[in-house]
C-alpha cells in the first residue's frame, strides 16, 4: 500500500513548507501532497487555505498578495520557533526538490476550489508542471470537478483523482464525466463495498484520507486500498513494516519448501 505524506511530514514539521516535503522524502514515501493557490500576480503557491492566517504571521487571503510579498511571510513559528524563516513555496521548488530525488517519489498537486480565477489557476499549475521533466509523476486533484474538466482539455493522458467525502452516484457520475483514473476518499466513508463499486467503475486506485491511526493502516491494507495520505509518514511506514514481518513469520511455510 502507498504512503503519501499529507502537506508533507505534517506532524512534525509545519505543513506545506520545504522543510515538510524534505523530511518526507528522506523517509522515502511513495509520494508527498500538497495543496495550490495562486497568487495575486498569478503564481502557484503551497498553501492549503484560502487566508495566510492560520499558517503564517500575515493576515488576510492568499490571492490578495503579490508572490514577493507571501514570500516575506514567516510560515514556521506557528507550529514551533525552531521553524521560524520558513517560507511558504512555490509549486515550482517544490517540483524542483522532488526532481533531485532522481524521479523517485510521486507528487500529488490539490488544486483548491475556488470560484475566482479558476482557469488562472488552472493554467498556471499546467504551466509549472510541464516547465520540469518530472510531468509523469504528477498526479492532479481536487474537490473541484470543473478545475479537473479544465486540466483534462490539455491532455487525456494525464492522471486525475477526484477528492470526495463519500462515494455516492453523484461522485461516481463526476468522476466519469472528467475521466478520473483515481479517488481519494474520506477515511470516514472507506468500507469494502466502496472499493468494489469503484473498481467496477474502472477506476485504478481508490486512495483513502486522512490516516493517523495503525489500526486503521492495517484495516486499509487488508482491504486493499492502494493507498493511503497520512500526517504521520514515519508511523505508518513502520506500522506497515511490522505488520507484513508478522504475517510472514505467521504464514505457513509452501509445501515445496517443507
Amino acid at each position: 500500500m502507498e504512503i503519501w505524506a499529507h502537506r508533507g511530514w505534517s506532524a512534525r514539521y509545519p505543513e506545506n513548507t520545504m522543510a515538510s516535503f524534505q523530511a518526507a522524502l528522506e523517509l522515502g514515501v511513495r509520494g508527498i501532497e500538497l495543496d495550490v493557490q495562486l497568487s495575486k500576480d498569478g503564481i502557484p503557491v503551497v498553501l492549503h487555505d484560502d487566508t495566510v492566517q492560520r499558517t503564517t504571521d500575515g493576515q488576510g487571503r492568499v490571492r490578495d498578495f503579490t508572490w514577493s510579498h507571501l514570500r516575506q511571510l514567516d510560515a514556521g513559528s506557528w507550529f514551533h520557533p525552531r521553524f521560524s524563516g520558513e517560507t511558504i513555496p512555490t509549486l515550482g521548488e517544490v517540483l524542483a526538490l522532488v526532481q533531485t530525488r532522481g524521479h523517485l517519489t510521486h507528487v500529488n498537486v490539490e488544486l483548491k476550489a475556488t470560484s475566482v480565477g479558476a482557469q488562472d489557476l488552472v493554467d498556471a499549475v499546467w504551466r509549472t508542471v510541464h516547465a520540469t521533466d518530472i510531468a509523469s509523476l504528477v498526479l492532479f486533484s481536487s474537490f473541484d470537478p470543473n478545475l479537473l474538466h479544465a486540466l483534462r482539455r490539455y491532455s487525456r493522458r494525464i492522471r486525475l483523482a477526484l477528492l470526495t467525502p463519500a462515494w455516492n452516484a453523484d461522485a461516481a457520475h463526476a468522476a466519469k464525466e472528467i475521466a478520473a483514473q483515481d479517488i481519494h476518499l474520506d477515511a470516514a466513508h472507506f468500507c469494502t463495498a466502496v472499493l468494489d463499486d469503484v473498481r467496477r467503475n474502472h477506476h485504478q486506485a481508490l486512495r483513502v484520507y486522512t490516516v493517523n491511526q495503525p489500526d486503521a493502516a492495517v484495516h486499509l491494507w487488508r482491504s486493499g486500498v492502494s493507498g493511503i495520505f497520512t500526517d504521520c509518514p514515519d508511523l505508518m511506514l513502520e506500522t506497515l513494516v511490522r505488520q507484513g514481518q508478522a504475517e510472514l513469520h505467521t504464514t505457513p511455510p509452501h509445501p515445496a519448501s517443507m
